[in-house]
């Protein structure tokens, strides 16, 4: 499959154009990723992740589901599931087709990985729901430098399967919105209107990868499939950073995040004990760049 560029013309109430989002495959130039992604706050690069790995997560979710069934009152959005130690999913995040990726975008080699999670966002079935709101999870009027985020597609996702969306044009036009905005009543809600929102499909194995001053949710899945995901992003490698990282991963604790976050079914420590390849002990802390 050839690399591709959806485009959309027109003009948003703020007069920005608007523009879709770019699909490059894996093994593309860092030069034209990191462009790609500093212009628009989010890219898809495809055929990052193999197939035999990406099932490997879905079935370490479905396992971790049998044992912990969520209730039917108690769905957490986005489909989150307090699965962060399984082997499947150090696996995918220390893939060196992953590390290439932010590699790129951070211009470095010396990174450290995030400690994640999975999600399965279920169909739909009622047509009741509604789209988590579109958000940041930082301060975007005075987060500044470069940080990302990223979602791995574990099965081929449309845009009506509860995939990821956003609004590129926040994005791209940061100084103008926050001058606008500094002053206006809950700033942290982005303001954006419906033809504003784009809709993020991919193939299995595709990793998204958004900027973290862009803001984000995702789509309710309407689809009759559900959706999995695993969350992986890396950042440089501090040593404070480091540490964190590896003692997660040597007492197979969630990361203080997600503990606040108080998903169901989170268990202190998680079960098993993963193991690491040589890149995988850098990208988790455990031995030194």
């Amino acid at each position: 499959m050839s690399d591709r560029l959806w485009a959309r013309f027109g003009r948003n109430r703020q007069g920005w154009k608007l523009r879709m989002v770019e699909s490059l495959q894996s093994g593309v130039e860092p030069d034209r990723l990191r462009d790609a992604f500093l212009r628009d706050g989010v890219v898809v690069v495809e055929g990052v992740v193999p197939e035999p790995v990406c099932d490997a997560v879905i079935e370490a979710t479905d396992q971790f589901l049998a044992a912990h069934p969520p209730r039917e009152d108690r769905q957490v959005g986005h489909g989150i599931v307090p699965l962060h130690h399984a082997q499947a999913l150090w696996d995918l995040r220390t893939l060196e087709s992953v590390h290439e990726v932010f590699a790129a975008i951070h211009g470095s080699r010396e990174l450290l990985v995030s400690v994640d999670r999975v999600s399965r966002k279920p169909p739909d079935v009622n047509r009741d729901q509604h789209r988590s709101a579109l958000h940041w999870d930082c301060d975007p009027f005075t987060t500044d430098g470069l940080a990302t985020q990223g979602v791995v597609y574990l099965t081929d996702t449309a845009e009506d399967q509860g995939a990821f969306c956003c609004v590129p044009s926040i994005y791209r036009h940061m100084p103008a919105y926050r001058a606008h905005h500094a002053n206006a009543p809950e700033r942290q809600r982005p303001r954006f209107v419906e033809s504003d929102v784009v809709r993020v499909p991919g193939p299995k194995g595709s990793l998204v990868v958004f900027h973290r001053l862009l803001p984000h949710s995702s789509e309710v899945n309407r689809a009759r499939v559900p959706r999995y995901t695993q969350y992986v992003t890396m950042g440089l490698a501090a040593a404070e950073a480091r540490s964190v990282t590896a003692r997660l991963w040597q007492t197979r604790m969630p990361p203080e995040w997600a503990v606040r976050q108080g998903v169901p079914n989170q268990e202190m420590p998680e079960p098993g004990d993963a193991t690491l390849t040589a890149l995988g002990e850098q990208l988790a802390g455990v031995r030194a760049w």
